[in-house]
């Protein structure tokens, strides 16, 4: 499998980000795409994207050499960077990566990590990975691989972490071929964790049928 499913994108931190295209996907299904096309521009934009307020505002701009385009922030369900290496933005509550993979490589990858948590649970500050399918208001779904650290706590702020993951307005992705993703919180209509955390308060005890 190759590497860039895992490990942190090789190109250097002190790389500038440049961002080539950008993806507004719509509720509708639509994607809109575009192209940041100048070269004086191209290497700064994603330093005025703010993860978490991206999706705050009513509307979202972005302006082309010849048109305005304008999508109601209640219209979008992601946003896509394409760019040469991910940007330097923090993930959410007590992560310390998030990444896109395959719907096949999730499938593969929860099963070992269910048996090396079992044979060996990770240790206090130690850091761990589990997986998550989000399903979207559109129908689409996103596979991801969540890195955690271990921390000391109750079963409640285990149930605190779990709401915080998709809590804030957007969830920030490493992209898998290069850039960031941007999840708007409010169109995701179901996240599955696995392998199953442990017994989480409040939770409806049940299985997930097929």
């Amino acid at each position: 499998m190759a590497s860039s499913m895992y490990e942190e994108a090789t190109v250097s931190s002190d790389t500038p980000c440049v961002c080539r295209e950008i993806r507004v996907h719509s509720l509708d299904g639509h994607v809109s795409r575009f192209a940041v096309s100048d070269p004086q521009r191209d290497y700064k934009l994603l330093d005025h994207v703010y993860p978490e307020r991206v999706f705050s505002p009513q509307n979202i701009l972005i302006q082309g050499d010849t048109a305005v385009s304008l999508f109601p922030c209640a219209a979008v369900i992601r946003i896509d960077f394409i760019a040469n290496r991910f940007p330097d933005w923090a993930f959410n509550h007590n992560l310390s990566d998030v990444v896109e993979i395959s719907e096949s490589e999730f499938q593969l990858l929860h099963a070992e990590a269910a048996l090396r948590l079992q044979k060996s649970p990770p240790q206090t500050g130690e850091s761990f990975h589990t997986f998550a399918g989000a399903t979207l208001a559109n129908g689409d779904r996103i596979f991801l691989r969540l890195a955690l650290v271990k921390v000391d706590g109750t079963s409640l702020d285990l149930a605190m972490m779990v709401h915080r993951l998709v809590s804030p307005s957007s969830v920030t992705i490493r992209r898998r071929d290069g850039g960031a993703i941007l999840l708007n919180s409010s169109h995701i209509v179901r996240l599955s964790l696995d392998p199953e955390l442990p017994d989480i308060p409040g939770a409806w005890r049940a299985t997930l049928l097929p």
